[in-house]
């Protein structure tokens, strides 16, 4: 029972942080005509892997102190709100907003998530 948990806890956190790069293109062609800057796409995977290791550091830490089980429920509780968050991703009503900026910062809480688990 641990390793089938174990390995569908791996394959979500594996599939949430290389997901992007089937959907970087689509959002290219949608939102940029094709002509976005190379640096929003490298900017959107690296995000993930710094709140990956803010998250790895801080929840073991805290997990050291308040216990791992109150910890899992927290991330998995941070994790499901930046899924969903990236998910509703958009440029807003008339182009108000970037999506970008939206899911940089999505993907960040995202990558603490997946860190602390």
């Amino acid at each position: 029972w641990v390793v089938i948990v174990a390995g569908v806890g791996f394959f979500t956190d594996a599939y949430s942080i290389f997901a992007i790069n089937m959907v970087m293109p689509m959002i290219d062609i949608i939102y940029y005509d094709g002509q976005m800057p190379h640096n929003y796409g490298i900017a959107v995977g690296v995000v993930t892997l710094g709140g990956s290791i803010i998250g790895q550091v801080s929840f073991g830490l805290a997990a050291d102190i308040w216990g791992r089980r109150k910890m899992y429920g927290l991330e998995l509780i941070i994790t499901i709100g930046a899924t969903l968050g990236v998910v509703m991703a958009s440029n807003g009503a008339y182009g108000s907003m970037s999506i970008i900026v939206w899911l940089l910062i999505w993907r960040f809480v995202l990558g603490i998530g997946i860190g602390a688990e």
